[in-house]
């Protein structure tokens, strides 16, 4: 191991909290702080056990928990190396805190939220979209097509419409604040989907977004998304509205 890796560490760790959590905090922060980039492997289960003073299974478990957290991967007989970061490893504590910050509210504020987002972001995809979009957003409408008669199937893919939206728009950053929004969304969004007539004016949004997106028609594509989320945010306080009246 090198001396700037092996320096890293604190050698001593504190007994109040578990051991191994206090292993993964530390190797955690030297990830984050590049002393390990990507590709690179982990010092090996004996290594660390003998700069932190504890024994092999403790090491392995903060290893383990890394792996849970996406920040490693264990390769038998060989290792752990450092992961490219994904937009996966944020999901569920985002989901978590929106659950906690906004509880029963959770659907309102993200329909919200996205009125605020979305039209923009759409009006750069009218923009900057490429072939291989097009051909996406063309499927997603087919398939939610195809699942008019199934609210969840229908649902997953109207979230996957507006996703490929948030790639199309030549912004790196869009999808990594967008994609955890659409994650907490596809828990409460098949609901919205109440009866067939909500389906039909959702296509018929979905359709003129694509059509404003694929003749690159930027105005017309941002006030076709800001009706269409118009729109769902109104069938969802009509949802409320009978459940409350139940």
């Amino acid at each position: 191991m090198d001396k700037k890796e092996d320096s890293f560490f604190l050698r001593k760790v504190d007994r109040p909290l578990k051991l191994s959590v206090q292993i993964e905090s530390q190797l955690n922060d030297a990830i984050h702080k590049q002393v390990f980039g990507q590709g690179e492997f982990l010092p090996s289960e004996n290594e660390l056990s003998k700069i932190f003073g504890v024994s092999r299974n403790v090491a392995r478990e903060a290893l383990l928990m890394l792996s849970a957290k996406g920040q490693i991967e264990i390769i038998k007989g060989k290792g752990a190396f450092v992961v490219e970061p994904s937009i996966d490893n944020v999901l569920d504590p985002f989901s978590k805190l929106v659950d906690h910050k906004c509880g029963k509210e959770s659907l309102v504020h993200i329909l919200a939220i996205r009125q605020i987002i979305e039209p923009p972001v759409t009006s750069l995809a009218a923009q900057y979209r490429n072939d291989n979009d097009l051909k996406k957003l063309e499927k997603s409408l087919q398939l939610m097509e195809n699942f008019k008669g199934n609210k969840v199937e229908f649902s997953h893919h109207d979230i996957h419409f507006h996703n490929v939206i948030s790639r199309s728009c030549n912004n790196p950053l869009v999808p990594i604040v967008l994609e955890p929004i659409f994650h907490v969304l596809a828990k409460f969004h098949p609901p919205i989907f109440y009866n067939s007539k909500v389906i039909d004016i959702t296509l018929e949004y979905h359709a003129k977004i694509f059509e404003s997106i694929q003749s690159k028609q930027s105005e017309e594509a941002f006030y076709a998304m800001k009706e269409h989320l118009t729109l769902t945010e109104r069938h969802n306080n009509q949802l409320y509205a009978k459940i409350a009246a139940h």
